[in-house]
C-alpha cells in the first residue's frame, strides 16, 4: 500500500511539474514578443535619467553593469510563472498577438519613456504633497522628531 501511495504521489508531482512547464511556453513566447530585453534596458536607462537618480550622480558604468546583471534571461522563468498565474493560456496567446501587432510594437517602444516621465511626475507630485502635509502639520502644532 505504501508503494502505491508513493508511486501515485510521484506521478502526481511529476505531472504537475510537467503541466507547469507546458504553461510557461506560451508565456515565454509572449515575453519574447514584448522584446523584454530591449524594454528592460530602455526602462533602466529611463530610470537613470529621472531627477532623483541623476542627482545621485551614479556613473554610467554602474548602470551598464546593472543592465548586464539584471537581464530578462535571469528573470524569464520567474516572470513566466507570474504571468501564468494571472492569465489563461488563451489570454497569453491574445497578448502575444497584440504585442506582435503594430500598436503592440509601438507600446513596447514608448513604454520605457512613459515610465520614466511618469516616475518624474510621480516623484515631483509626491514631494509637493509631502511638503504641503508637513506645512499643515507644522501649523497644527505637530513637531517633527529628529
Amino acid at each position: 500500500m505504501k508503494k502505491l501511495f508513493f508511486s501515485l504521489t510521484f506521478i502526481v508531482t511529476v505531472s504537475f511539474s510537467f503541466a507547469q512547464e507546458i504553461e510557461k511556453a506560451p508565456v515565454i513566447k509572449l515575453l519574447e514578443a514584448m522584446n523584454i530585453d530591449q524594454t528592460m534596458s530602455q526602462t533602466i536607462d529611463a530610470i537613470a535619467k529621472t531627477p532623483a537618480y541623476e542627482a545621485m550622480d551614479i556613473p554610467k558604468e554602474v548602470w551598464e553593469e546593472f543592465k548586464k546583471e539584471f537581464n530578462s534571461h535571469n528573470l524569464m522563468d520567474q516572470l513566466a510563472s507570474i504571468y501564468a498565474k494571472y492569465y489563461t493560456e488563451e489570454e497569453i496567446i491574445q497578448l502575444t498577438e497584440f504585442y506582435e501587432s503594430p500598436i503592440g510594437q509601438k507600446t513596447i517602444q514608448v513604454t520605457p519613456q512613459l515610465m520614466g516621465e511618469s516616475m518624474t511626475v510621480g516623484q515631483k507630485m509626491g514631494a509637493d504633497v509631502m511638503r504641503k502635509v508637513i506645512e499643515k502639520l507644522d501649523k497644527l502644532g505637530y513637531s517633527r522628531s529628529s
